[in-house]
């Protein structure tokens, strides 16, 4: 009888401890996969464009960078890499540095820095990657020249009034499949284009982004028409807003 316990109960021991490592492999399977989980969440996260936020200009140069990335707008996305996202934005030819910085609750922040235009104000201070104003030799560049004061920041820094900067990557955006490469932006409350034969359209007042397609299609129109624009004066009250297809280079020479 003892030895017939015994091996009952030997052979209990033997399954019990079968089930006992299973259900330990099956947590350390388990354990594991959170682990990796874990380490991807921390680079795969569900958002949506709108959460997207490019530091320095407005909604529509997000839209643009979106657009030219091939992200959708509204559309939530399921593992879909940031650092893929900035490889993609790194691609484009007007992006020269795209980076995350992740901001609970799950927020991707995209700051990214153009490759072009800089921002030149008051002829000798170019804002710099961070929307800040650095000082810069910028002889012999395609510049986006924005007239404008500059205002404290934080930390005492100065930079460019962003509705400003924002107005004239608009314009800019506008005329650059023109060949435009030049454009100097001062004032932008009455916007009127001076053709070169002294012909004066007036755009009116109003929202400057459906101002600036109005300057892209007079300028289309003329190119269509004349096989070339050499100069365009779009006037903003007594300021003027230069539209040049030149580079600064050849202007030097």
């Amino acid at each position: 009888m003892n030895s017939s316990h015994r091996q009952v109960k030997k052979r209990r021991t033997r399954k019990l401890r079968v089930r006992v490592t299973f259900i330990l492999f099956v947590l350390g399977l388990l354990a594991s996969g959170g682990c990796g989980m874990y380490r991807r969440a921390r680079d795969w996260r569900i958002f949506s464009i709108s959460q997207i936020v490019v530091r320095g200009v407005g909604e529509e140069y997000v839209t643009r960078v979106a657009d030219a990335s091939g992200i959708k707008r509204g559309r939530s996305m399921l593992e879909l890499n940031p650092r893929e996202i900035a490889r993609r934005l790194e691609s484009l030819d007007f992006v020269r540095r795209a980076y995350i910085r992740r901001r609970p609750p799950g927020r991707v922040i995209l700051d990214i820095s153009g490759r072009k235009p800089f921002a030149l104000v008051n002829g000798n201070i170019v804002v710099g990657e961070d929307g800040r104003a650095v000082s810069s030799d910028v002889k012999g560049l395609d510049l986006l020249v924005v007239d404008c004061p500059l205002r404290k920041g934080e930390g005492g820094f100065e930079s460019v009034d962003p509705g400003l900067l924002q107005q004239a990557f608009l314009v800019l955006a506008a005329v650059e499949s023109l060949g435009v490469k030049r454009v100097d932006v001062t004032n932008l409350d009455d916007a009127r284009v001076l053709l070169a034969d002294g012909t004066l359209l007036r755009l009116g007042s109003g929202r400057f982004c459906e101002k600036s397609r109005m300057i892209a299609l007079v300028l289309r129109d003329l190119k269509e028409r004349n096989g070339k624009v050499s100069t365009i004066d779009a006037r903003f009250d007594s300021q003027i807003l230069v539209l040049r297809q030149e580079s600064l280079r050849s202007r030097k020479n």
